[in-house]
């Protein structure tokens, strides 16, 4: 049970982050992901860093809340297969 937590999450957290493949896909910004949504502060002449901050501030709160609650199980599925010796 703990692996397929370890796994689950790290894949959350790969699907919460991609990038490409949306970019890609998808013809209507509208549809984007969170990160994806971070270009649009990014201009030609110039960059909104304090709105891109806050962007990703706002990003990351529920990867983090997600990760606080699997902690245990991530740890544990990640050093189960150690060798003891």
């Amino acid at each position: 049970r703990p692996a397929i937590a370890a796994v689950a999450t790290l894949q959350v957290i790969g699907a919460w982050n991609e990038y490409f493949l949306p970019l890609l896909v998808l013809n209507d910004p509208k549809l984007w992901p969170l990160p994806l949504g971070i270009m649009q502060f990014q201009g030609q002449y110039g960059s909104e860093w304090a709105l891109i901050m806050a962007y990703i501030t706002i990003l990351i709160i529920p990867v983090v809340i997600f990760y606080i609650f699997t902690q245990r199980f991530i740890v544990t599925g990640l050093t189960g297969g150690e060798l003891k010796g």
